[in-house]
């Protein structure tokens, strides 16, 4: 992902990451273009994915409520650090909605009450919270993220298709100048078909 001077500019930047939650392995993909900020999460085991699109004024406005505004531009970046881990102030979290309204209701000081019956909707939902800590405070940024389901098999296959094919158009690639270049693609290309293979055998 590019730096926050360009983040805001219509040249899409993106970045995919793996990322624990709460121990659990999940594959992180950001997408910036132009004013949209696009955020998918899938668990790297069920295959199970989320994804929510967030335009610069859902973004500044939810970075207003919480007393800590931040300009579109600088939430990216910070983003972006939380998932590289580049920076101690900013980290990540995912919450479903009853995490959420617990974490509330401890920023509050209030007693966590009994919950109202949610739709199955809303229980399915997570919630991204980037994390920003400053000095004698946390300050938490939920983006919610409506649940997806699990991947076309039939769209899958042909993803797995397309990337053995990059694969083997790479592993037939000669010349010593590129080997390096060639062994780190071939790796990441393995690491992407990995979870969707073995998700089409639990399946």
């Amino acid at each position: 992902m590019q730096d926050a001077a360009t983040l805001a500019m219509d040249q899409p930047a993106g970045l995919q990451v793996d990322y624990v939650f709460r121990g659990v392995e999940h594959a992180v993909r950001v997408v910036v273009s132009g004013q949209v900020l696009e955020l998918e999460v899938e668990d790297r085991m069920t295959a199970d994915q989320w994804r929510g699109e967030f335009d610069a004024g859902f973004i500044e406005d939810l970075t207003h409520k919480t007393g800590n505004f931040k300009q579109f531009n600088i939430f990216c970046h910070m983003l972006e650090s939380a998932l590289t881990q580049s920076s101690e102030s900013v980290t990540l979290d995912l919450l479903t909605y009853t995490d959420l309204e617990s974490l509330r209701n401890r920023k509050m000081g209030g007693r966590p009450g009994p919950l109202a019956p949610r739709s199955a909707q809303l229980n399915s939902k997570r919630y991204l919270i980037l994390i920003y800590s400053v000095e004698f405070d946390r300050i938490h940024y939920p983006l919610p993220l409506p649940y997806q389901g699990k991947p076309d098999p039939v769209v899958l296959q042909g993803i797995i298709r397309s990337l053995k094919e990059e694969l083997g158009r790479l592993q037939g690639l000669g010349g010593q100048d590129t080997r390096d270049t060639r062994e780190t693609e071939i790796w990441h290309l393995r690491e992407h078909t990995r979870p969707w293979g073995r998700w089409m055998l639990i399946t």
